[in-house]
């Protein structure tokens, strides 16, 4: 393989580990965690790659599922990013805000991240499925046919 092979780099020594996304999760009905697994460049100032820039990830719906609603997947855009407060993860997990809730449940959503950079200037990128967490409302089916609410009236012959 020689030096710059593999997860080290181009260059002859190498420019450090690759960065890669390791997990996607729905923590809320509009929120969605991402977590690396490395440090990833989150200075807030938008800087090119910063991780806290919204313009870096994409949310797409997969088409053919139908949620609890009977409606599929609508689409949802990233109105926030911002560094998760999980312990030990330091620079390692983000929390995107939606515009909106998620389609019920089973739903679901394809999130990509592309251009985000390490602190060294290496390219991080990925892509995860995510689970849409919102239970619904499953529609009321009213029935015609109620039984009498009377408690004087009970069922049989009255003497």
């Amino acid at each position: 393989m020689g030096y710059g092979s593999g997860p080290y780099g181009e260059a002859p020594w190498g420019d450090g580990l690759a960065v890669s996304l390791v997990s996607v999760e729905s923590i809320a009905e509009n929120v969605i965690r991402l977590t690396f697994d490395g440090p990833v460049l989150a200075t807030g100032l938008e800087v090119a790659g910063d991780a806290l820039d919204e313009r870096l990830y994409t949310i797409t719906p997969v088409d053919g599922i139908v949620g609890l609603d009977g409606a599929p997947a609508r689409p949802v855009l990233i109105a926030m990013v911002r560094l998760a407060e999980v312990a030990d993860v330091i620079g390692e997990a983000f929390d995107l805000t939606l515009d909106r809730a998620m389609s019920p449940w089973p739903c679901n959503y394809i999130v990509t991240v592309d251009g985000v950079m390490t602190p060294e200037g290496g390219s991080v990128s990925g892509s995860g499925v995510v689970l849409a967490q919102r239970k619904g409302v499953v529609p009321i089916v009213i029935d015609q046919t109620t039984g009498s609410r009377d408690i004087a009236i009970t069922s049989g012959s009255i003497a």
